[in-house]
């Protein structure tokens, strides 16, 4: 190993132990570390974290390209750390948890004592492509954190872009998928033997995708909701890691895979809906099975 090396299995090693402290049991916080890549630790003690929607550092940025907005996010934030949820589209800032009492920039979150973060591993950087949480910034060492108000200016220079380019926010997609879904599943149940019209499935794709993108946000922040692993929140997880795979893929080169693609998106978008109707109706998440199996 080399001494560059080295130094960086060290600087993550002592990162780990005292992210650690922020865990309601460190041994298994640790395991999930080792078995998933993210641990679930507690905000509002050594550290908190801000929530920052990923359209708004891509626009300060001036890039969707993940090397180019870690180099930017490093320079912005003057080294202070940040990780991504891949997944739901989120960008992480670990601040002093002080920072929460003063915090009230529109569109993100400064979370409290009460709300519990799942945190990438140390370690786990943009090499880990397939990772759902990644740090963008590695922290330098234990208590080095971000300052509030370089993440102001990096949201002030954000909404100057886009203010500049006349962009504007997408409409979100209509309140209930159920009628994409079941359309692409009733169009998909003949395959292989009878593959749909591509045009067809090219449509509802598009409009699946965005329903499910939406459903990704809201089923995360029922995950966050819930202070206590249970076997509910475990499915829940692995749901969002096999769609974060199918949003990752293409819908291929012929007018199969890309009805097999939508298939895969229908069964996903069903089950996420599942999740986030039952959490709408008793607070609670949902008992589901294999998005190949939902009901």
């Amino acid at each position: 190993m080399t001494t560059a090396g080295a130094l960086v299995q060290a600087r993550d090693r002592a990162v780990s132990n005292w992210l650690l402290a922020a865990a309601d049991n460190r041994d298994r916080a640790q395991t999930e570390w080792n078995d998933r890549g993210v641990a679930l630790l507690r905000c509002g003690g050594a550290f908190t974290a801000i929530r920052i929607p990923a359209p708004l550092v891509t626009a300060a940025a001036g890039s969707e390209e993940r090397a180019e907005v870690s180099a930017y996010l490093s320079a912005a934030l003057h080294r202070g750390p940040a990780f991504v949820d891949q997944t739901a589209g989120w960008y992480y800032c670990l601040v002093p948890a002080k920072a929460c009492e003063t915090w009230g920039e529109p569109e993100t979150d400064c979370f409290g004592d009460d709300h519990y973060l799942g945190v990438p591993c140390p370690g786990i950087d943009l090499q880990h492509p397939r990772a759902r949480s990644c740090w963008v910034v590695p922290m330098d060492g234990p208590a080095d954190l971000c300052s509030p108000d370089a993440i102001r200016q990096l949201i002030d220079a954000a909404r100057n872009t886009t203010a500049e380019a006349g962009a504007q926010k997408p409409a979100e997609p209509t309140p209930d998928p159920r009628q994409d879904w079941t359309e692409a599943l009733s169009i998909t149940s003949y395959l292989p033997l009878r593959v749909p019209d591509r045009e067809q499935v090219d449509q509802l794709t598009a409009r699946l995708r965005a329903h499910v993108g939406h459903l990704v946000l809201k089923v995360d922040e029922a995950i966050n909701d819930e202070c206590h692993d249970t076997a509910d929140r475990e499915t829940a997880r692995w749901l969002l890691g096999r769609v974060a795979h199918t949003l990752s893929q293409d819908p291929g080169p012929d007018n199969r895979t890309a009805a097999v693609h939508l298939e895969d998106l229908a069964l996903n978008c069903r089950a996420l809906s599942a999740i986030h109707s039952r959490k709408q109706q008793i607070g609670q998440l949902a008992a589901i099975a294999s998005p190949s199996t939902a009901s």
